[in-house]
């Protein structure tokens, strides 16, 4: 599904160099590698160390480094070329004092840029508004034709559903783990592996984050403490990473928690609202219809509470009520993108056929 904003105009990646650019840094690099050359034979000749020749030395070697410098400012990726740590190549470049040192250096430092890391390779991709990673297109094609990830992994090209796996690491754990959670079932050795890595790696920082406010979390503990706890908890079931049976046991130590944040603050937004996500999440509707009017009453914007309350009359199947708050979330200014889609399918919008048509039905 591309993302909401796909019709926009997207700025494609960094164009390759053109052929007279290309040609001028070879040249400038020739350039440098004679002066060089002329460098180290100014140092080797015995007659040439009195102090006249100190300048010329020296000249050849700041000629060469400068024509270096401008080769390779043609030659380091664009995304590059006003990065800090270029800064600090020119400055050790123009002080390294041995000829062909400074050239090796640049070089060598060009080339580290060149290979594509887990950041470099994660700005290839975004997150729609719907949640949906797309890959930008490539320079040469039509920056309006957008591939979402999933796309990617039914794919043929192996290369490119690993990558998006990598890019998937400078990801938001609540986006990548779906994406994650298909990956693990692929078709390729490498995309399973990867995928299942970095799915470990999300599964066991939220456990450890778990078990250390566990430990923390007492009687006399900061209530933001209680809260995280709570939030973590209900972070498992939110995304999938707890079986049945463990989702519910989640849930229970959740509301437990918030509970008791609210014993001690009864007007805690923060809490409320996470209580009423537990308990719809948990099936506890009467519980979370009380929840929900309280935070009601304490002017908690309708932006906010109407996905909930929808939920409640969902699970309740009172489909009047349902289509009630999904019309008025419809109608909203402003209100949530992600929830344009469900919205549509079952109202029905441009290109989409309504499921709730004259339901009446409690």
């Amino acid at each position: 599904m591309p993302p909401d904003h796909a019709s926009e105009e997207v700025v494609p990646g960094p164009l390759a160099p053109d052929r007279a650019k290309s040609s001028l840094s070879r040249a400038l690099f020739a350039a440098a590698f004679v002066a060089e050359g002329l460098c180290v034979v100014a140092l080797l000749d015995p007659d040439q160390w009195g102090e006249r020749l100190v300048a010329p030395w020296w000249g050849w070697h700041v000629l060469g480094i400068s024509a270096a410098l401008t080769s390779f400012r043609f030659r380091f990726p664009e995304s590059y070329r006003d990065h800090p740590w270029l800064i600090t190549a020119l400055v050790l470049g123009f002080s390294t004092p041995a000829p062909f040192a400074g050239l090796f250096f640049l070089w060598l430092f060009q080339s580290i840029l060149s290979v594509p890391s887990e950041e470099r390779l994660a700005r290839r991709y975004y997150f729609g508004e719907r949640h949906v990673l797309t890959a930008l297109p490539p320079a040469t094609g039509n920056p309006r034709q957008h591939l979402s990830v999933l796309e990617v992994l039914n794919g043929r090209d192996n290369q490119v559903r690993r990558k998006a796996i990598l890019a998937l690491r400078s990801v938001d754990p609540r986006r990548a783990i779906p994406v994650l959670q298909k990956a693990i079932q692929d078709g390729d050795d490498q995309v399973r592996l990867l995928a299942q890595t970095q799915y470990n790696r999300i599964l066991a920082s939220i456990e450890v984050t778990v078990k250390t406010l566990e430990a923390e979390v007492s009687g006399r503990a900061p209530l933001g403490h209680w809260i995280q706890l709570a939030e973590q908890y209900h972070e498992l079931v939110f995304l999938g990473l707890s079986g049945d049976e463990a989702k519910f046991v989640y849930l229970g130590r959740a509301i437990e928690l918030l509970e008791h944040v609210l014993r001690t603050e009864e007007r805690h937004p923060q809490a409320r609202l996470l209580l009423l996500k537990c308990l719809v999440r948990s099936g506890r509707l009467d519980e979370a219809a009380r929840a929900l009017e309280g935070l009601r009453r304490m002017g908690m914007r309708a932006e906010i509470l109407l996905p909930w309350e929808s939920d409640i009359y969902f699970q309740r199947r009172n489909w009047r009520e349902f289509r009630r708050c999904l019309v008025a979330i419809r109608d909203l200014d402003g209100h949530d993108s992600r929830l344009r889609g469900p919205v549509d399918f079952w109202l029905g919008g441009e290109g989409t056929e309504p499921v709730l048509v004259g339901t009446d039905a409690a």
